[in-house]
């Protein structure tokens, strides 16, 4: 076995060595100290925390506003108006019937089509004046209250008594009228007055937001004259006086309507005169032009002034009713006209039509009934009563005189 060398040092060497053990256990006590110090802070540093759990976050919306609703754009509102002519009522209409429902029957054929009309407008020839002053035809008429009521039940809405027949029973039936309508409030009664206030005042009718005037003038009272104090009654055609109704029309409404009882009876053309007050009626700013009298239908002309401004004339619209004994006056008209609002607001006479009637009665004047053209058979017409008057009736001639007459405005 290997022995180990005992090795010997100096006094100095010792002293020496004795030195560096000193140094060498101050350095390890001093390390140890650090390493206490340290691992404290250390310890510290690493002692357990509580632990917050994170607490969960609401999130607020924004409130949000509604969403705006589309603006709902305006629509274009468009009106049918229907016109029919002379509602005439010789002595043998008023003795076919006698009660409402019998006059009713008269008008049956074209109820339905009268009815659906947003505004549909009569022209009442014979005066209503009350049945106690005598129920009479021709020459000086005065129809039955319950014609009147027939009519308001068919389904017109406005009224014309602007005619040559108005003044046939004198101020009685003037009064007796204005009396009657009375009862009726939402008619729009034209052409016929009791006072100058109303007389000045623009009859109107609104229907899908579109107001419409209706003015009445007739040129004469069968030679009879309005007496003294009474010339309001009615309106009598002078251009003058028309041109200021107009015009005043024309600040409170958007479509002046003009009923005139004017022109030749039995022409089938108008005359010089109606053309002249029909242009003058356009340079006014008329709308539609509304004639009968003639008792025969006549052209239907859209006038076109130099400002551009068109207006609709329908010359005459024929007879309605009556018992008339020529071929001609058998053959009516219904004006079929649409007015349209557009959507910003411009009103305009957007269609017009002329749709023939026929006014049909048995042989013996009885039977009285209104037919649309396109509906009249040849049964009816084989029994219509007008071949002991006259030539027979016959639907190829009255298409064909339709057509003539009427041209493009024709409309079955």
């Amino acid at each position: 076995m290997k022995k180990r060398r005992k090795i010997r040092y100096t006094a100095a060497e010792k002293k020496r060595i004795k030195v560096l053990r000193l140094g060498f256990i101050v350095i390890i006590i001093l390390a140890i100290a650090c390493f206490v110090l340290v691992g404290s802070d250390i310890l510290k540093n690493t002692e357990t925390k509580p632990v917050i759990a994170p607490t969960e976050q609401t999130t607020t919306q924004p409130e949000t506003e509604p969403s705006p609703q589309p603006t709902e754009q305006p629509q274009d509102q468009t009106v049918n108006l229907i016109a029919v002519g002379d509602n005439l009522f010789h002595q043998s209409l008023i003795d076919d019937g006698s009660t409402k429902a019998d006059y009713l029957g008269y008008y049956s054929p074209v109820s339905a089509f009268i009815a659906d009309a947003d505004i549909a407008f009569v022209n009442q020839e014979t005066v209503i004046g009350g049945n106690e002053l005598g129920l009479t035809g021709y020459p000086n008429f005065n129809t039955p209250t319950e014609v009147g009521e027939a009519l308001v039940e068919v389904g017109f809405d406005v009224v014309n008594h602007a005619t040559n027949h108005l003044y046939d029973k004198g101020m009685a039936g003037i009064d007796g009228t204005l009396e009657f309508w009375k009862n009726y409030p939402e008619i729009l009664v034209t052409g016929i007055y009791d006072t100058q206030q109303a007389r000045d005042e623009i009859s109107l009718i609104e229907e899908k937001g579109i107001n419409f005037a209706f003015l009445a003038y007739t040129y004469g009272l069968n030679g009879y004259s309005l007496p003294a104090g009474e010339g309001h009654s009615t309106n009598l055609l002078d251009l003058a006086l028309m041109e200021k109704d107009i015009l005043k029309a024309k600040e409170v409404s958007d479509v002046v309507v003009v009923s005139l009882h004017w022109g030749t009876e039995y022409s089938l053309t108008p005359t010089a005169t109606q053309k002249e007050i029909a242009n003058k009626l356009n340079s006014l700013g008329v709308d539609i032009i509304l004639g009968h009298h003639p008792h025969v239908i006549q052209p239907v002309e859209k006038i076109v002034g130099a400002d551009g401004f068109e207006t609709v004339v329908y010359y005459s619209l024929g007879n309605f009713t009556h018992s008339q004994e020529t071929i001609n006056p058998m053959l009516g008209v219904a004006a079929n006209i649409e007015i349209t609002k557009d959507s910003n607001g411009d009103v305009s006479v957007t269609n017009s039509e002329a749709i023939p009637l026929i006014n049909h009665y048995e042989v013996g004047k009885k039977g009285f009934k209104v037919y649309k053209l396109q509906d009249y058979t040849k049964e009816l017409a084989d029994a219509h009563g007008i071949k002991a008057f006259d030539k027979a009736m016959d639907i190829d001639y009255m298409t064909n005189l339709s057509k003539q007459v009427l041209g493009d405005w024709y409309k079955q």
